[in-house]
């Protein structure tokens, strides 16, 4: 961890030159970042029960997360064993605007856990990869994934499957899809969110 990552698992500001301060077999790296020596694993006197395992390991994926570092909430997640995290962090992934490059994709979805598999993260990262290395085929998916995150109370993600869903439809110049999604975005605008407001805005355009 660095300082961020430490404050936000503890829930408390940590200053880790200080905390470690004296602390052997800990390497310093770059930006603040220490690594413990694996020997550490072995002391039981500074082992955690699996309760405090997961309860500082939550606000952690959450903190990489919101740094956009999902390679690392997703190896986190499932060396924790929490892999029902892992469909949040694909999601988030997904809904970013910087959205992940196609290996990633791939790399994430080849690893799902069981228990990630038939998610709505999981379906919007397998609408994402379909749109960009398949946009033919990418309409199915990208519906499926919609229609998951609309029964999870989730418009962030359901827009976001929408949009996509409107790139491809415009690819491939498919004037009925296009008319088909339209007004399930202005429900949404209706509604007063922000995404969708920007959308409709683009797709009156």
């Amino acid at each position: 961890a660095d300082d961020a990552l430490a404050t936000a698992a503890l829930g408390t500001p940590v200053a880790l030159d200080e905390t470690l301060a004296g602390v052997p077999l800990v390497a310093h790296g770059a930006g603040g970042w220490r690594v413990p020596h694996p020997l550490w694993r072995t002391v039981d006197a500074v082992a955690l029960s699996p309760g405090e395992r997961k309860a500082v390991r939550l606000p952690a994926i959450d903190h990489l997360v919101g740094q956009h570092r999902y390679d690392d909430a997703l190896a986190l997640a499932r060396e924790a064993g929490l892999d029902d995290m892992v469909p949040e962090v694909l999601r988030a992934a997904c809904i970013n605007p910087e959205r992940p490059a196609v290996g990633r994709l791939e790399r994430w979805l080849d690893d799902l856990p069981g228990a990630a598999r038939g998610s709505a993260g999981a379906a919007l990262a397998a609408g994402l990869h379909a749109a960009l290395t398949h946009p033919g085929a990418a309409a199915g998916p990208l519906q499926e994934a919609a229609t998951m995150c609309r029964a999870a109370g989730d418009v962030d993600g359901v827009l976001g499957a929408l949009a996509l869903l409107g790139r491809v439809a415009w690819w491939r110049a498919d004037v009925a899809l296009l008319g088909e999604l339209f007004p399930r975005v202005l429900e949404l605008e209706a509604a007063g969110h922000p995404l969708a407001v920007a959308i409709a805005a683009i797709g009156r355009a």
